[in-house]
């Protein structure tokens, strides 16, 4: 079976966007302090039990694809490994990071003069983009419940 021109000449790109496609880029700006064994995870401000000071901002691009639980627990480990108590989610979103255009030419001959057809295909490119703040607890000690006597 023979692979269509397109696929023969294109196949270095198609194999360069396979190996791209797996790898998640992290971004982050801020202070780092000695790696936590534990993070905790928060959707909303309000919901944050203890006192903090935010840490940094973290961004989390991965493939249009990606499961948006593991990039969660790869923000996780990543706010773990700079030292962060917790993390506030701030957004998730897919962003268009560019557009590849395909012409397919079946050029024919009218008489003396030659003019072009053919077909284009546009596929937009997306990325998954997590954001989040890195949180630094600001009190000693989780708050104790008093245990009843």
């Amino acid at each position: 079976m023979k692979l269509p021109d397109f696929f023969i000449r294109h196949s270095a790109l198609f194999a360069l966007a396979f190996l791209i496609s797996g790898c998640a880029t992290v971004d982050y700006v801020g202070e780092t302090s000695a790696p936590t064994s534990h993070a905790d995870m928060y959707f909303d401000a309000k919901d944050v039990p203890r006192p903090y000071k935010v840490m940094g901002q973290m961004t989390l691009e991965e493939s249009e694809y990606a499961d948006s639980q593991e990039m969660q627990a790869d923000m996780k480990k990543e706010a773990m490994a700079r030292g962060a108590d917790a993390v506030l989610f701030t957004g998730l979103q897919k962003i268009q990071t560019g557009a590849v255009t395909n012409w397919q030419d079946t050029g024919k001959t009218k008489g003396k003069h030659k003019y072009d057809t053919g077909t284009s295909t546009t596929t937009i490119e997306q990325k998954k983009e997590m954001t989040g703040s890195l949180l630094k607890y600001t009190d000693v000690a989780p708050p104790q419940t008093p245990v009843p006597s």
